[in-house]
Order: structure tokens, then sequence, then C-alpha cells
């Protein structure tokens, strides 16, 4: 089987006659907003997990019961396939208060800056994603929710 090589020079060629100072301008007007921590709503996000979770977006905080091979390895055939389901419901709550843990954290710690920045990167189509993977404004609705514009505007008829 022969190895496909990438055609090295071809890209370069049109990286040659491509402008890319707009698309420049683009990712630097996009990283120059300024973002900041809305506090109240962390609190109320750190209060609900504190109480154990389980409300909105907060995962709760700890399994219903722990699943062991034991009660698997025991268990009737249908009662197998709901312990099973059961195990990996759990394991599956387990990644995602790894990742809401690490959400949090990261939060905390730019809980009392005035304005936070979030570089941005472009794909091969054009479209436009936030560097950050853990907190953006581009993250799921808990993210949304503990940020906010640091410099508010008031909308008007533009």
């Amino acid at each position: 089987m022969a190895k496909v090589i990438p055609n090295f020079r071809e890209a370069i060629k049109y990286m040659n006659r491509i402008d890319l100072s707009q698309v420049c301008t683009v990712l630097d007007v996009l990283g120059s907003v300024k973002w900041r921590l809305n506090k109240k709503t962390l609190e109320m996000i750190e209060y609900v997990w504190s109480i154990g979770g389980g409300l909105g977006e907060v995962p709760k905080r700890f399994n219903e019961r722990i699943i062991t091979p034991e009660m698997i390895k025991i268990a009737k055939f249908r009662e197998k396939l709901k312990l099973l389901k059961e195990h990996q419901h759990n394991k599956e709550n387990h990644a995602l208060r790894c990742e809401f843990q690490l959400r949090i954290a990261i939060s905390q710690s730019f809980k009392n800056a005035d304005a936070l920045y979030f570089p941005h990167n472009m794909d091969f189509r054009g479209r436009v994603y936030p560097i950050p993977p853990h907190l953006n404004h581009m993250g799921p609705d808990i993210n949304r929710g503990m940020l906010e514009f640091s410099e508010g505007k008031k909308l008007g008829k533009e």
C-alpha cells in the first residue's frame, strides 16, 4: 500500500495567495470582548452543589447507590441488566461531576477578576470557537449563566 503524502507545496502556494488580515481582525475583535463572572449565579451554583446538587445542570453530588461486582454476579438475568444500566449511569454521573468541579474551580479562580478574555480559533470551515474548553461563553448553559459582559451597553434600535 502506497503512503499518501500531503502536497505541502500546493498548500503553501494557496496560503501565499490569500489575505488573512480580515480573518485575524475578526479573531482580534472577538478576543477583545471583556467578560466577567456573574458572582450571584456562581454563588447559587455553589449553594446547589453544597446541598447535594441535582437541580438544573448541577449534577447530583452522590450516586443513589453503589453497584458492586458482587451485586451483579449474584443477580438474576433481568436484575443484572438493570444493575448494569445503573452502573453505567453512575459512571456517566461521575464524569459529569468531574467536569462540573473543574468548571467551578476555574470559575472560582477568576471570580474577582475585573475582566476575562477568550482567545478564539477558526476552523477550516470558517467557524469560530473560543479556545478555553471548560469555561467559555459558547459552552453549556451553566457556563453562559456564570458569564456576563464586563461592560454592559443599553440596547437600542440598532
